[in-house]
């Protein structure tokens, strides 16, 4: 019985923009996470591994990253590396995969850049492969191939980079694909890339096993490989987390977190070195209270591997007590003008004048503000 390691997306070198500094902790994330897929495939005892596009993020990886792949894809030994191009990296990037090929003797590597070479037999392996490569980043074209000789090989198993076209969600320019092109083609298994969730087209044997590290906040179910053991009555998939970091959106209210230690008190629950946070703070602003979002950061700087957090407070609690500010003081005149320009605001300048109406206040109070 066949077994299978299914990955994509892996975007080694990626430059993780937004993230400051913890981007470069986060490249080496990617690198042991890879590592990890190399370690489940030998523990696993698997016949082949499958990297289904986006191994690389662009052609501007360092030379170390092309040498570290290589390496990591030669402690498989005769176990066969099957990788094809992605979006990020396209067959027409050549520096990509003349740099890979540069650094890697190994004879276990199948690089499947040109329609020519597939579909693709292995020795003492029944398993064919079908590939349609991406050749450019974008095209309107399916990468899904077609089965036109199933007397090559007992398994059939499809490798595409693409976008699956699903109700009103259309895969456009990024190699889209219907659920009935995969349906009649009649593969085993299609291990697909692209999306960096992990997701299962329909009821159909085709999988996206999702990037190996989570790449943005709010993605999903990231940071797995997919098992795939093939027999006669199917096809089962396991899915099994290689994944380092963690990632959590977090929305705190006013109604919960009213100083700044009960914020603190609450983002340590998160805390971690493979930790990621990006928390809000909703809900109506607390008159009197400063919470000192650059502070708060500072003290937990180095309990994460990036945190970010955002004042998102409204002025709302300010506008109702606006009646105890006597008209005749400086900041009675300066909340009931800016409660009258927030009547014919636009929602952009509402914004501004909300954020004009906090820090004037704190201002007024006799704060030392920072900004």
């Amino acid at each position: 019985m066949p077994k299978l390691v299914h990955t994509a997306d892996i975007h080694l070198g990626s430059k993780y923009s937004g993230l400051g500094r913890a981007g470069s902790r986060m490249r080496n994330y990617q690198k042991r996470s890879f590592k990890a897929i190399i370690d489940a495939v030998l523990a696993r005892q698997a016949d082949a591994l499958i990297i289904a596009g986006d191994l690389f993020d662009s052609p501007l990886v360092s030379s170390s990253t092309y040498r570290f792949v290589a390496e990591q894809i030669s402690r498989l030994g005769e176990i066969p590396a099957i990788v094809i191009p992605g979006t990020h990296d396209p067959a027409n990037s050549n520096a990509i995969w003349e740099s890979l090929k540069k650094e890697s003797q190994s004879t276990n590597l199948h690089l499947i850049l040109e329609p020519e070479q597939s579909p693709l037999t292995l020795a003492g392996l029944d398993i064919v492969f079908w590939v349609i490569p991406n050749l450019n980043a974008n095209s309107a074209l399916s990468p899904i191939p077609k089965l036109t000789d199933r007397t090559l090989g007992k398994y059939h198993v499809a490798i595409a980079h693409g976008s699956a076209t699903i109700g009103d969600l259309s895969g456009g320019m990024d190699f889209p694909f219907m659920e009935s092109d995969i349906r009649e083609a009649g593969f085993d298994y299609v291990a697909l890339g692209h999306w960096h969730s992990f997701k299962q087209i329909g009821q159909s044997n085709a999988y996206y096993c999702g990037s190996s590290e989570n790449t943005k906040f709010g993605l999903g179910d990231a940071g797995n490989i997919l098992i795939v053991d093939l027999d006669e009555s199917g096809v089962r998939v396991e899915k099994v987390k290689v994944g380092m970091t963690n990632w959590h959106d977090l929305s705190l209210s006013t109604g919960i977190v009213k100083s700044p230690g009960d914020i603190l008190k609450e983002l340590e629950a998160y805390a971690g070195d493979a930790n990621l946070m990006r928390c809000r703070i909703i809900g109506p602003q607390l008159t009197g209270i400063n919470f000192d979002i650059e502070q708060i950061e500072k003290e937990l700087d180095d309990q994460f591997c990036f945190i970010q957090i955002a004042d998102e407070t409204s002025a709302d609690e300010i506008l109702k007590i606006v009646p105890t500010y006597s008209a005749f003081t400086i900041t009675g005149q300066f909340v009931k003008n800016i409660k009258e320009r927030m009547v014919s605001a636009t929602p952009e300048m509402k914004e501004v004048l909300e954020e004009s109406l906090k820090l004037g206040c704190r201002l007024l109070a006799g704060e030392k503000v920072d900004k």
